[in-house]
């Protein structure tokens, strides 16, 4: 008879945790401290350079692990202890398996072969996942300490009582020496992101970050924490140095663990005011670029980036040290974990713990922080796809695969393997919610407000041109002014034409003294053709006296000046034709609106219907108003400089490289529709020509979700169009 083989072990075996003698490893270290008036213990894993913070319940539970003492034993001393705080037994099992997740205790079951031997594949899948990213690489390179120990000095100046004071002093300063020079810094910014300036854009900001993690390393050191690493991180392949100081997390002072956060914003915005005391005292314009270089980079990127607390930067670690909410952000996401399997797969599982803080804070965060994560990623992968061609379609599909894969999968792992899924549940929620969005894309309705800025104007108004090409000397009249009809606006003149005037008038007078002596002498055929040079002399005479009755501009009818487009052209030449002044007539106001390309169409199939006209200056009621008629081409030119930005109007404009004069200098940055707007009733006694105000129009814009489409499709375009312009 055969012996028989022996069958191998089960991978994972059933046991009862109560009986297990789990063990804390030797090389953990702990410290105390006071968090929230409470405290508490932090748990310093050495070897992964990571911290855990517990109560004293659940450290007095931790420290009676020796190997020895069972976990039911552990259970009731701490009990004894710790009285009614102690841990109950569902407490105790989830304490275990987040000591065990965490390798802060092992078990006889956790060293057995099978078990490493899975850690070593889940460490290894998240390493080459990681390692794989194109859109985030991080490069340890080296112990920084050797450099930062006789540095100590410096922290200890720069983060103390004296170094806030200057700091204080010299941005304050700062800040008010830039604003000023406000007008002039912000019109010589402009140009920061242009891509001629992408280099130099680019070598700031590496010093500027360099500066930044020498600042959160000195910092750190200040304060007692060590730094255990420091290396580069490649996001979209652009370099970005980095430094761990998680040490910082076993200092007790929370107000010293935020500064510690802060350390390279301060550094950062230090260097800002500094270059903003350079560009406000040198002429040099390479040093003021290059200082208008480091004021951007150092405050506006920084204070949005690092400052943004959605996103696991300084700003987070900030709010949670002075708001006292550790971890919010894991809390945050196992709580959309929870809440997911929950409401979704049905599976009736328990919340997350929540020590700290209140709930609808978690809930709050963790939504906002995912909608930051992926507008921050979408962002991302549009400025691979755009900055780097095929390279970045390749790019984004990677990380994409990268990004969204592992969760699909383990949610598809969830429902084919776990048995408490509820499948018909997961199948009338997933019937509801196609055709909610079915109801959405093809039922529900969607209204769009289309704002339209206009400006009131004079309906058919009179243009003053220029009769005659001449100089001019004298302009008389400003826009405002009364004018009545026959009024002299303008004075002109034209050296030369007076002067052919009177050699016209001396040959004239000439051919008339030849005449009478051809009579005289009876010679008839001279006389006949003398007659004919008289008479190409008047028609010239005639011609060239409305020439100069054109010099001298008079109103053609009575008015208000409603616009002058060339006051800027006294004692220049002005060629013949040239609108001059424009008059209007009281009672005949109306309103002149530039309509966006999206809008126009809503505002064709609404021509005859009232609008709300809403005028500054004029109070929040509306004023009632018409819609005349839409012209039917799209037009880049202003047709009235109050609806220009840069006389305070809501558009956007830019210079007209292709002007004549003061009406035309400036263009629109994109074509837009005009409007004819006329007032309904009485309305014409309230407003003044000039006012400028915006008329809305609600209407029917399609259905819900072409309008989610549409929107989500304009701000892709958007951002492609602004990372082209930048390329």
């Amino acid at each position: 008879m055969k012996p028989e083989t022996p069958l191998p072990p089960a991978p994972h075996l059933t046991v009862d945790i109560l009986g297990l003698c789990p063990s804390v490893r030797d090389d953990v270290r702990v410290a105390v401290q006071v968090y929230g008036g409470r405290t508490c213990y932090v748990i310093e894993d050495v070897l992964r350079s990571k911290f855990y913070r517990l109560g004293l319940a659940e450290y007095t539970f931790v420290s009676l692990l020796d190997g020895q003492t069972t976990i039911a034993e552990a259970m009731g001393q701490t009990a004894e202890i710790c009285g009614s705080d102690g841990l109950e037994e569902c407490e105790v099992a989830t304490l275990c398996k987040w000591l065990l997740e965490c390798s802060i205790i092992t078990t006889e079951q956790s060293s057995c072969e099978n078990r490493l031997e899975e850690g070593r594949v889940k460490q290894q899948t998240r390493r080459v996942l990681g390692g794989v990213n194109p859109m985030i690489q991080k490069i340890p390179l080296f112990n920084p300490m050797p450099v930062l120990r006789p540095l100590d000095p410096l922290g200890k100046l720069i983060f103390g009582v004296w170094g806030g004071v200057v700091w204080s002093l010299v941005v304050g300063y700062a800040a008010f020496a830039l604003w000023e020079s406000w007008d002039a810094f912000t019109g010589a910014g402009r140009h920061v992101l242009a891509r001629q300036n992408w280099l130099v854009l680019l070598a700031t900001w590496l010093g500027l970050k360099l500066i930044h993690e020498a600042g959160h390393a000195l910092a750190c050191r200040r304060f007692g924490g060590h730094v255990r690493e420091s290396g580069i991180v490649l996001i979209l392949f652009a370099p970005m140095p980095y430094v761990d100081v998680t040490s910082g997390w076993k200092i007790d002072g929370k107000w010293q663990r935020a500064m510690i956060s802060a350390a390279g914003m301060y550094a950062e915005i230090f260097c800002a005011a500094i270059a903003a005391l350079v560009w406000t005292s040198s002429f040099d314009p390479l040093v003021r670029q290059h200082a208008m270089n480091v004021i951007v980079t150092a405050s506006l990127m920084t204070l949005l980036v690092n400052a943004n607390p959605l996103m696991r930067f300084d700003g987070y670690y900030m709010m949670i040290d002075a708001l006292e909410l550790p971890n919010l952000a894991t809390h945050g996401r196992r709580w959309l974990a929870t809440a997911t399997r929950r409401y979704f797969l049905g599976i009736d599982v328990r919340g997350p713990d929540r020590g700290e803080g209140s709930p609808a804070i978690v809930v709050a965060y963790a939504i906002a922080a995912l909608v930051w994560r992926w507008i921050v990623c979408v962002s991302l992968l549009l400025s691979a796809e755009v900055l780097m061609h095929g390279v970045g379609k390749a790019i984004a599909i990677i990380a994409i695969g990268l990004w969204v894969g592992p969760t699909c999968y383990r949610w598809i792992r969830v429902i084919l393997q776990n048995r408490l899924v509820r499948h018909r549940r997961l199948g009338w929620i997933t019937a509801a919610a196609s055709a909610t969005l079915w109801m959405c894309w093809s039922v529900v309705p969607w209204y769009s407000r289309g704002t339209v800025p206009l400006v009131v104007d004079y309906h058919h108004p009179h243009e003053v041109r220029i009769g005659a090409d001449g100089f001019l000397d004298e302009l008389l009249v400003s826009v405002g002014d009364v004018v009545s009809r026959g009024q002299i606006l303008a004075r002109l003149s034209n050296r030369e034409l007076e002067l052919e005037y009177r050699d016209v008038l001396l040959d004239l007078e000439t051919s008339d003294a030849r005449y009478r002596g051809f009579l005289s002498s009876e010679s008839i055929a001279a006389a006949g053709l003398e007659q004919k040079v008289q008479a190409a002399l008047r028609s010239r005479l005639a011609q060239l006296e409305r020439q100069l009755a054109g010099l001298v501009v008079c109103s053609p009818a009575d008015g208000v000046i409603a616009q002058c487009d060339v006051k800027s052209c006294v004692g220049t030449f002005i060629h013949r034709g040239k609108r001059l002044l424009v008059i209007g007539s009281h009672g005949s106001e109306t309103m002149l609106g530039l309509v966006d390309q999206a809008d126009v169409e809503a505002f064709r199939r609404a021509q005859g219907q009232r609008v709300d006209v809403r005028l500054w200056g004029m109070g929040e009621r509306p004023i009632a108003g018409r819609i005349d008629r839409v012209l039917p081409r799209a037009e880049l030119s202003l047709p009235h400089a109050a609806l220009g930005a840069d006389a305070g109007g809501p558009l956007p404009v830019r210079p007209n490289p292709q002007a004549t004069d003061d009406s035309d200098a400036m263009e629109l940055i994109a074509p837009r529709f005009p409007v004819l707007i006329d007032l309904v009733g009485g309305e014409t006694d309230r407003v003044l020509p000039g006012q400028t105000g915006y008329a809305r129009l609600v209407y029917r814009d399609g259905t819900l979700g072409r309008a989610v489409r549409d929107s989500l499709t304009d701000w892709i375009e958007d951002k492609r169009a602004m990372l082209r312009m930048h390329r």
